[in-house]
């Protein structure tokens, strides 16, 4: 009868402690996918932000070996994500597709200069940092004129930041609900083995030595947890890229890396305190509480 009992025990807490397991797990799954969707979503708005670009006029003045020597300068720009360079040649043949004839036999003359369209890396397509760029290049004596469609960035800018908000709320609230759930997960699997935490409370365990192997389980199973957790996302990323590639940017692997060990830490972290808590709360309650 005394072992049929132990052996439920037993039964029981392992019970509660892969339920636990499997509950962070997917807390952490969750959380791991809306990190991908806010690194999809900055990666397509710097997409977008770089595929914005401004005409550079030269000036009539430059022969062909100055204007490519030009070109060859500005893509050494630390600003500058690619340039396109249209010659005078190449401008006028583009205008006469467009007109339907050829003006330049009528003119006698081409009139249209060669010009430079330059697209920014994404981090300076901000009012600050664009507008010394601007400066910058309008100081150079090759330059003539720049145009520049500033309403367009503007309300580029604007709308990422309502989506960037939106995103972070969102995960902000995801964050407060996952933890909630952790912690209430954890207390319970706690408190299936409260009566063995005040059985060594009697026997004069100290608090330290009670909570230990409680703390170190913590640590294994968030870290089982975090890592179940990144075999999922790393199949959902696969998954992803094979259903939705023309919406999926995740090509940045240096920050899937950087979420994935940020997921399994905060497994980790997460339960260690968890676990700290939910113990120190059943050292507190005496013999006769213990029941309740």
């Amino acid at each position: 009868m005394a072992k049929s009992e132990n052996k439920s025990i037993r039964r029981g807490i392992r019970n509660s402690y892969l339920s636990s397991i499997v509950s962070v797990t997917l807390v952490l799954f969750l959380l791991g996918a809306m990190g991908l969707i806010m690194l999809n979503a900055k990666q397509l708005s710097d997409n977008v932000k770089e595929n914005v670009g401004f005409n550079v006029f030269l000036a009539d003045s430059l022969s062909n070996a100055e204007i490519n020597l030009f070109n060859k300068s500005l893509n050494g720009k630390s600003y500058v994500y690619e340039t396109t360079l249209t010659t005078k040649a190449e401008a006028a043949q583009q205008f006469s597709q467009e007109l339907g004839e050829d003006f330049v036999k009528f003119l006698g003359v081409n009139p249209l200069p060669a010009s430079i369209t330059i697209k920014l890396k994404a981090e300076y397509l901000h009012p600050s940092a664009l507008a010394k760029v601007k400066a910058e290049i309008e100081r150079m004596p090759q330059v003539q004129e720049i145009v520049f469609q500033d309403n367009l960035v503007e309300a580029i800018n604007a709308n990422v930041k309502k989506i960037s908000l939106i995103i972070l709320i969102f995960a902000g609230l995801l964050l407060f609900v996952s933890i909630v759930l952790i912690n209430n997960t954890i207390r319970l699997a706690i408190y299936a083995r409260r009566y063995i935490i005040n059985t060594m409370k009697l026997v004069g365990a100290t608090a330290g030595f009670i909570q230990k192997p409680f703390l170190l389980r913590s640590i294994a199973h968030g870290l089982y947890a975090g890592l179940f957790a990144v075999v999922l996302l790393v199949g959902l990323v696969f998954v992803a890229l094979e259903e939705l590639r023309e919406v999926i940017y995740l090509n940045n692997i240096n920050w899937i890396i950087i979420l994935f060990g940020g997921i399994i830490v905060l497994g980790v972290v997460i339960n260690f305190i968890c676990t700290f808590f939910a113990v120190n709360k059943f050292l507190r309650l005496g013999s006769e509480e213990i029941h309740y």
